[in-house]
């Protein structure tokens, strides 16, 4: 016998920066244990520089902390979490790249997806937010891309 299939329900999720993301669960909106937040955006570095390898270890490893910190904040989630954050290896001067970052969280109780989307889209202002400023440290834009990739608008505009 093999389990019900469910769709689950997602929540689509943006900001005026540029930062795009989903908030979904693996179960129906009822019967909510785990939840997942799931981030994208567009990035460029415009100060030339042979590699930006130590930029890259520390926005991950600034992120990761921060979003871990956000978690163990908030009362309604357990110490049971997984956190994880892409950058590409490489990055070039001037040329689009990707930031990815995705949170699973189990809830302290059941609760619906309502109440996830709630907390965990305060988690999504917080780290875009710190994520910004890391980013206008070591001056990379975030940048938004239309369907045709032109640019649209940048972060710094």
């Amino acid at each position: 016998m093999s389990r019900k299939r469910t769709n689950p329900v997602t929540y689509s999720i943006s900001d005026k920066y540029g930062f795009k993301g989903v908030i979904s669960t693996n179960n129906t909106d009822e019967e909510t244990n785990v939840a997942f937040l799931r981030v994208k955006a567009r990035i460029i570095p415009r100060t030339e520089k042979k590699n930006y390898l130590q930029e890259i270890l520390f926005i991950r490893k600034t992120l990761t902390d921060h979003i871990i910190k956000c978690i163990k904040s908030n009362d309604n989630y357990t110490n049971r979490y997984m956190v994880e954050v892409s950058l590409p290896q490489m990055l070039y001067y001037n040329e689009i790249s990707f930031i990815h970052y995705e949170a699973f969280v189990t809830s302290a109780e059941n609760q619906t997806l309502k109440a996830h989307k709630e907390h965990l889209s305060h988690i999504f202002k917080q780290t875009n937010e710190k994520l910004r400023e890391i980013l206008k440290t070591f001056d990379f834009e975030v940048i938004f891309i239309k369907k045709d990739n032109t640019k649209k608008q940048s972060d710094n505009e």
